[in-house]
């Protein structure tokens, strides 16, 4: 009986260690975050949210914080209430927070800087590697009516530039050979696939019939 009663004993104290054990393991794991922000998104014309357009909004803001060196963070969606939210482990700048709240626009321009077409005509860009030119580009599908558009827009500009433009910053110039009616362009560059794949994450955020607004914790 008392052997039954040391093995016991024993027993306890060693669950007892484990749990403790597990404990201390949790609390230097988890981490310590002195920063959050949500951002609310709003939908264009009450149009409700589809889950695909929450997560292309955090992919650009993920994008954007990666450019900016920050790796100290994690980031969710809230689904229910249309919330972006991103918890930092140090202090976040208010130029970075509200670089994060502001979606690119996308434009089409002529060579005076004519707005051609918008971003919104835009179905989906996606990063490729193209065989024959060997380097990384960025592939455009338009929506039906941006097909019809960009049709229209190439016939009349043709032998003639159309730049693409992400916020105020030139992607590409290139000159339209073609009128193109397949509804579907592309970007080249000299981009690594990194780049690439940045590069659609903005385009597809560009799109987005969305407004982010932060809230106040």
């Amino acid at each position: 009986m008392k052997r039954l009663s040391i093995m016991l004993a024993a027993l306890v104290l060693l669950l007892t260690f484990a749990a403790c054990g597990a404990d201390q393991k949790t609390e230097e794991t988890t981490p310590n975050y002195k920063q959050i922000v949500k951002l609310k998104a709003i939908p264009q014309n009450g149009v409700e949210l589809e889950q695909e357009q929450m997560q292309a909004a955090l992919d650009y803001i993920e994008t954007l914080l990666d450019d900016a060196g920050r790796s100290d963070y994690t980031s969710g969606l809230n689904y229910k209430d249309n919330e972006i939210i991103i918890k930092f482990q140090s202090d976040v700048s208010d130029e970075l927070v509200e670089e994060i709240s502001v979606l690119p626009q996308l434009t089409f321009r002529d060579s005076v800087g004519e707005i051609l077409m918008d971003g919104s005509y835009v179905e989906k860009a996606a990063p490729n590697y193209d065989q024959y030119s060997e380097k990384y580009v960025v592939n455009l599908e338009f929506t039906a009516d941006g097909a019809q558009k960009f049709a229209e827009i190439t016939e009349q500009y043709l032998n003639q530039n159309i730049a693409i433009y992400l916020d105020d910053v030139m992607l590409s110039n290139p000159t339209v050979n073609a009128v193109i009616t397949g509804g579907s362009a592309q970007i080249a560059g000299d981009f690594d696939a990194d780049e690439a794949t940045a590069l659609a994450a903005k385009i597809n955020a560009a799109k987005l019939p969305l407004t982010l607004e932060r809230e106040l914790n």
